[in-house]
């Protein structure tokens, strides 16, 4: 599934006299959207923009302001602005005063709880979700003995129909079913404030990815357990982790305790998180920043049709599946290591034979115990080291050519040991 996304949906060019364009966006504020349940939000707020047009930013409405927990807001957040570039405008239409975007934040887990699911679907049971939810009245995720873990909701939780709905078409399918929903919505609303003052809006499509995050989710029964019992291994995957306490409001409705999170870089602009996410289950995540999706893209990261964007979305789900696979690898032998009768004291002994050297073999073996692996810079004396260990065949590369060092299988018990020393 995907769960975040940064994706510019756009474009439409606003013809007409100058004054009326500027009154036009003035009154985008004036624009709604609408629950499952018929509640009526506003879908934009505050305003900004210069009279030459080369500032405009309208930012989307995030709700009721003040210390509200959970808040009826649109199924999208991000800001409507000025499109600029030769790549992206082309050529300019006739009488066009300005071409706006949508800079949208996209959550596809929030849009999907904010639709009415079908019971049944199917060949010959088909429901379709007509005519789909603009925003979300959003509320503490929880069904029968799940809730989540912390006060973030974007989670799939509900009735068996909810996971019959989202596992029976690709989740790019699904994607593509948001984005059209938005586009459709923006298309028709700033065309009916246009008319309003007679401003005549043309729609150029344009998509550009700039962002995505995919999620794996697996049922467990100690789910926090076993966040807490992977945190070595989740540090060993990459050059760079971090850990932190997500943190937790709206004790009234039960949260119980705080969830555990802990991000692990894979690669430049890839990001792995592991956390509980429920009670119930654990999510693993997959970051891409702008970065990481151009990377992974071979045509680049724009588009002009839906289509084409649905191909991209295919490629990036394949490409981050592939490291989400190579993380599970090294998740497991490290987490469920073969058979060894190595202990902490052996290992601790081996290194100080092959180095020789009390302060870099205090430095290696207070690393190892703390994050369980090696990534040291190129001229730190450790890296020396590093290079010696995996000669004398106590560490091996994380991955062909890899700048991370972890412990060869005969090792990797007394590496983990070293914890509770």
């Amino acid at each position: 599934m995907v769960d975040r996304a940064e994706i510019v949906i756009g474009d439409w060019a606003l013809i007409g006299d100058a004054r009326a364009v500027q009154r036009m966006i003035n009154a985008l504020p004036e624009i709604t959207a609408t629950t499952r349940d018929g509640e009526v939000v506003r879908a934009f707020g505050h305003v900004q923009q210069s009279r030459d047009g080369t500032v405009l930013d309208v930012q989307v409405s995030t709700g009721s302001r003040g210390n509200v927990t959970y808040t009826t807001r649109p199924v999208f957040k991000g800001n409507i602005r000025h499109a600029f570039g030769p790549d992206r405008v082309g050529q300019t239409i006739r009488g066009e005063r300005v071409r706006v975007g949508l800079e949208g934040k996209l959550n596809l887990n929030h849009f999907l709880m904010a639709q009415n699911i079908p019971q049944f679907f199917g060949l010959r049971r088909t429901q379709t979700i007509a005519p789909f939810a603009t925003a979300i009245s959003e509320a503490y995720a929880q069904y029968g003995d799940e809730y989540c873990l912390t006060d973030e909701t974007n989670v799939l939780i509900g009735s068996n129909a909810l996971y019959r709905y989202v596992l029976h078409k690709p989740v790019e399918a699904h994607l593509i079913d948001y984005i059209t929903v938005v586009q459709s919505f923006l298309g028709q609303e700033l065309q009916s404030v246009g008319n309003s003052y007679g401003v005549r809006v043309v729609h150029a499509p344009y998509y550009s990815i700039r962002a995505l995050e995919f999620v794996w989710e697996f049922s467990h029964d100690h789910p926090i357990r076993l966040v807490e019992n992977l945190e070595l291994p989740m540090r060993a995957i990459g050059p760079q982790s971090t850990r932190h306490r997500a943190l937790v409001r709206g004790e009234a409705v039960r949260v119980l305790q705080d969830s555990f999170a802990i991000h692990s870089e894979m690669s430049s602009g890839c990001l792995m998180t592991l956390y509980a996410k429920t009670n119930k289950r654990v999510r693993f995540e997959v970051r891409m920043n702008d970065y990481a999706v151009g990377r992974a893209l071979s045509e680049g990261r724009t588009s002009r049709g839906l289509s084409q964007l649905s191909n991209m979305f295919s490629e990036l789900r394949s490409w981050a599946t592939d490291r989400f696979r190579e993380a599970l690898v090294d998740l497991e032998r490290i987490h469920a290591p073969s058979p060894s009768e190595k202990t902490p004291i052996d290992f601790c002994t081996e290194v100080a034979t092959i180095l020789n050297d009390k302060s870099v073999t205090l430095s290696i073996l207070e690393t190892m115990r703390n994050r369980g692996s090696l990534a040291s810079p190129f001229t730190s004396p450790m890296k020396a080291a590093a290079e010696t260990l995996l000669r004398e065949h106590v560490l091996r590369r994380r991955r062909s050519r890899s700048l991370e060092f972890v412990p060869r299988d005969q090792w990797v018990a007394a590496v983990n040991g070293l914890r509770s020393m």
